[in-house]
């Protein structure tokens, strides 16, 4: 994205809101300034893949984030996008495998590991397997979700989700 282009659209945006006597056309004009530049601004792989995600077209999207995370291969993002991208069609090795990757370039946030820990929950709960190592890996994703997490909605599904690990981990002693 280039922002030599979008630079001078998003000032002018963001005086339009902060400006005393804040005019609805002033922001308006701000606004359409900002779709022009963005138009003219080529679109990253990462915002194509999550555009084509979006689409649900899974398979184009892996190849972007594959393409973008060649560019950039420390960005948590990325790998996060991908892992999600992967598990939308059905690629669980694959998805966990970029997941955790995403937690360990960024093992402060919540995020990789509530995707983690669904993956592992879904893996371990099923019936005709009762996988207790999947269930080990999902309370210990669903343990660093609850203790990293600050949002309350969030942290009571984790504390949720952690109760019904501990359930079925109870079951398949």
């Amino acid at each position: 994205m280039s922002w030599k282009i979008l630079w001078p659209a998003l000032l002018a945006l963001a005086f339009a809101a902060l400006a005393p006597g804040l005019s609805v056309a002033r922001i308006a004009r701000a606004e359409d300034d900002l779709r022009a530049a963005r138009a003219q601004t080529p679109a990253s792989p990462a915002v194509e893949a999550a555009d084509l995600v979006n689409a649900g077209r899974f398979e184009e999207a892996v190849a972007k984030y594959k393409g973008a995370i060649a560019k950039d291969p420390d960005n948590p993002g990325l790998h996060l996008s991908l892992g999600l991208a992967c598990q939308s069609l059905k690629r669980y090795p694959e998805a966990i495998a970029s997941i955790e990757k995403a937690a360990s370039l960024n093992p402060r946030s919540p995020e990789p590991y509530y995707s983690l820990g669904l993956l592992y929950e879904a893996a371990g709960a099923n019936p005709a397997v009762m996988n207790r190592q999947s269930l080990l890996k999902a309370k210990r994703a669903w343990s660093k979700a609850a203790g990293l997490e600050k949002d309350p909605k969030k942290l009571e599904t984790a504390k949720q989700h952690l109760a019904r690990i501990l359930e079925l981990l109870e079951a398949v002693k």
